[in-house]
């Protein structure tokens, strides 16, 4: 005798070894041997062998027309056996009891399984909206799929070419342009970045990784937005020192400058100073928030983010021939040893004798 059974959702017809209470030993054709519950046999049978029945029945599910069985199946609960009777007329063979099961099975949209060989035919509203659901993730499925097929020949499809520059920086992941984006990837054994710079998003290595860093720490943008003005006017003492900034020819912020000022015998006094618009930005005002957030200029080659709109950096930068608000450290040392005498901070107003740059000292050496 043989059990035809469900195991994990699959089907299997196995040669009964021997029967307990409430447990059957089955062996498989390949000499596997296991113990089941009883409650999971659907039915039991002498012939065909087991192997032959799961390979007819297997065949014979595909002949079954799903819309036909609905159609024909009451609208109430039913068992297969019952079902199985009624539709072929006869007592069913147990390959077509096991063909049968394997159909209504395999078709959730139309048969709702009710327990043990038992389901109920889905109502017309339900199942036309369950019908409609498949056919548009089958959809999906062949767009997603003709989208990582144009990938993989090299060209970007032209509906995903806006979320493309997302990929590498906030991809979401549920949509179905990632999901062919990633495919594509794995097909060609490739990455994200190299794919993406194949397919043109980004004309270089270089664009790319501007981008995601610009994506990660400026989301916001680069711009600063309407921010109100400050003015550079203060009251401070003036510093009688000669100052000069050093820096090269690109440079908009002068922001740094340096004095050497002469004392008794071999006694000097060093001066550095910093501009300082922090004097004219108020404690949790836009400027604050914004320098706060940036912390510092971002330089790279060619270019730069600046930590503060070009407004106040051209009102407090340390410009030849101006009155500016600096902070300036100052050193005393001796020449001739290199002892340090004194220090002292001080916040004042420097007015910088000169804007050096690099290639006018570098043409005078």
């Amino acid at each position: 005798m043989h059990a035809f059974y469900e195991d994990g959702g699959q089907f299997r017809a196995e040669r009964i070894l021997s029967r307990a209470e409430t447990t059957l030993q089955v062996e498989a054709a390949t000499g596997r041997r296991r113990k089941i519950k009883a409650a999971h046999v659907l039915f039991e049978f002498d012939t065909p062998k087991p192997e032959e029945l799961l390979e007819q029945a297997q065949a014979q599910q595909t002949e079954f027309d799903i819309d036909f069985l609905w159609e024909c199946a009451p609208q109430d609960d039913i068992t297969v056996a019952d079902f199985a009777h009624e539709y072929f007329g006869e007592p069913p063979t147990p390959v077509q009891k096991a063909a049968l099961t394997m159909a209504l099975h395999a078709a959730p949209a139309y048969f709702h399984r009710r327990g043990k060989g038992r389901y109920r035919p889905a109502p017309p509203d339900i199942l036309r909206a369950a019908l409609a659901a498949i056919e548009k993730k089958e959809e999906q499925a062949r767009q997603q799929q003709a989208w990582t097929d144009s990938m993989v020949a090299g060209e970007l499809p032209a509906e995903m070419a806006e979320a493309a520059t997302t990929f590498l920086t906030r991809p979401d992941k549920n949509t179905l342009a990632w999901k062919a984006f990633e495919a594509a990837v794995a097909q060609l054994e490739s990455t994200p970045e190299a794919l993406l710079i194949q397919l043109g998003v980004w004309p270089h290595a270089l664009a790319l990784h501007q981008h995601r860093f610009l994506a990660t720490h400026f989301p916001r943008g680069t711009g600063f937005g309407d921010v109100q003005a400050v003015s550079a006017q203060h009251d401070l003492p003036q510093a009688q020192v000669t100052a000069y900034s050093l820096d090269d020819g690109n440079t908009t912020e002068i922001d740094d400058a340096l004095s050497v000022t002469p004392l008794d015998g071999e006694q000097v006094r060093i001066g550095i100073h910093i501009a300082v618009p922090a004097l004219a930005i108020q404690r949790d005002s836009e400027l604050d928030k914004i320098a706060r957030r940036r912390m510092a200029t971002v330089y790279m080659p060619g270019e730069k983010i600046p930590m503060l709109p070009d407004e106040v950096i051209a009102s407090f930068s340390l410009l030849a021939d101006q009155w500016r608000p600096a902070l300036s450290l100052y050193v005393d040392m001796d020449l001739s040893t290199g002892e340090l005498l004194a220090q002292d901070t001080r916040l004042e107003s420097v007015c910088v004798a000169a804007n050096l740059v690099h290639t006018d000292l570098n043409g005078g050496l």
